[in-house]
């Protein structure tokens, strides 16, 4: 562990060289299975107190905020704020960082205009807190619940008070989840009628963020304000409804996945839409890096513009909906020559394509032209090309999953036809979309 110069010197660094010696001699115990010495009520006290002393560190967490406020820390780190700091220094998110600056100015002690020491402003919750019976999830429940008590009641202090010392007991014999079910009656018997937050509180506590991890995946969180929640809600519902299909059998996707999937089809129509913000004087585009030779192996990875790996699989199916904008590198790394190419079918063969298919045409599935990509029935990396006759629509779950189910898709009179499985009871029969079949006209099914 590196040693700070604060440590052994100020009598706080002396209290943490302590803490810091106690904690090492208590891991090691842990993890020279010290715990298997216990019997059940040893250690169920022993996993309590753990969690009552990783509460009681939310009271540091506040003095670290009341000081670093003083200080204007924010502004000497460069940062908007306090909690920009704290979110640099403890590489904490910043989501975290507002959390932990909302719960000091509430369980924290304030200082008046004339220098003397005030309680906190819930005092009784900032108590339970530092004696670590309450977490700082569970505190910030309870003070929401009091501040929307505060808003659409008429109680009095001591009313107030007794409230407080109510939620907080609660605190004390349940977890967030049912702690929320019991806040959530007390908001309502209060406030009946369901008075909303201030618009202007809503709208400052909006934040969406959009991580990239080290395995390419992105993790996203927010709070967004109500319209902006209603209107997401709006657009995503209809998409992320069960697509069973006549051919293929019930949709196996969960809740959350057929959700993830609705925003990626929002995000491939923005994409094929061509209508968003220019960036740096180009067009909103995915750029994708990958080796000539790992490209035509399909083995291997590609990495985007933000260092994200990509498999060569999905760089392909990036390939079927964007521009390919070959670079070569020499072994330095230096570049020897840029290009471009489009392959991507032109306005006019897409309209073709509106026109011929009306959507996806995986059999059954309903998924509209807009929501639609243009599949290559022939790769074009394996030589196909961008002309009516080797191209259909596909929505992006099918686009995605069709060859994983073993489906395979031929071009017969210049139409889509879809072969099933080989378990699939067809006979080898080809299917063609029942829309398409329709839109040849009766005399020609």
């Amino acid at each position: 562990m590196n040693v700070s110069p604060l440590n052994g010197v100020t009598p706080v660094g002396v209290a943490l060289d302590e803490l810091e010696s106690a904690l090492d001699k208590v891991i090691g115990l842990v993890e020279a299975r010290g715990l298997t010495e216990l019997d059940h009520d040893q250690f169920v006290t022993f996993a309590r107190r753990i969690e009552q002393h990783r509460n009681r560190l939310s009271r540091v967490d506040h003095g670290i905020v009341s000081v670093a406020d003083e200080r204007d820390l924010g502004t000497r780190f460069s940062v908007r704020n306090t909690a920009g700091f704290l979110a640099v220094t403890a590489r904490i998110t910043k989501h975290q960082a507002h959390q932990r600056v909302q719960a000091a100015c509430v369980l924290g002690r304030r200082q008046a205009m004339t220098g003397e020491d005030l309680p906190p402003l819930r005092e009784i919750l900032a108590e339970a807190q530092a004696l670590g019976d309450v977490g700082a999830q569970q505190a910030e429940m309870i003070n929401d619940t009091l501040a929307c008590v505060e808003r659409a009641s008429s109680l009095d202090v001591t009313e107030l008070a007794a409230l407080e010392t109510e939620l907080v007991a609660h605190a004390r014999n349940f977890g967030p989840r049912e702690l929320k079910h019991c806040l959530q009656r007390v908001e309502a018997h209060h406030d009946p009628d369901g008075v909303l937050p201030d618009e202007d509180r809503v709208r400052e506590q909006r934040f969406v963020h959009l991580v990239c991890r080290r395995d390419g995946a992105y993790a996203l969180e927010g709070r967004l304000t109500r319209d902006v929640g209603a209107a997401l809600a709006a657009v995503l519902t209809p998409l992320a409804k069960p697509r069973p299909t006549e051919a293929a059998g019930p949709d196996l996707r969960s809740a959350g996945q057929r959700m993830h999937d609705a925003v990626e089809d929002i995000t491939g129509f923005l994409l094929r839409s061509g209508d968003l913000p220019r960036r740096g004087g180009l067009p909103s585009t995915v750029v994708v890096t990958i080796d000539h030779e790992t490209l035509l192996s399909r083995s291997g990875l590609g990495h985007t513009s933000l260092g994200a790996p990509l498999p060569v699989r999905e760089v392909l199916s990036l390939c079927q909906e964007a521009e390919i904008i070959p670079v070569v590198l020499d072994s330095a790394g230096a570049v020897l020559s840029a290009g471009r190419t489009s392959r991507l079918a032109t306005p006019q063969l897409t309209q073709m394509l509106y026109a011929r298919d009306g959507g996806c045409s995986f059999p059954g599935c309903d998924a509209p032209p807009e929501f639609c990509e243009r599949h290559h029935v022939i790769a074009w990396i394996d030589g196909g090309e961008t002309r009516i006759d080797n191209l259909t629509l596909l929505c992006r779950y099918h686009h995605h999953t069709f060859l994983d189910g073993g489906w395979r898709v031929e071009m017969r009179d210049g139409l889509p036809h879809w072969f099933a499985p080989t378990w699939c009871p067809d006979d080898g029969v080809p299917l063609l979309h029942h829309r398409i079949r329709h839109r040849r006209g009766p005399t020609r099914c």
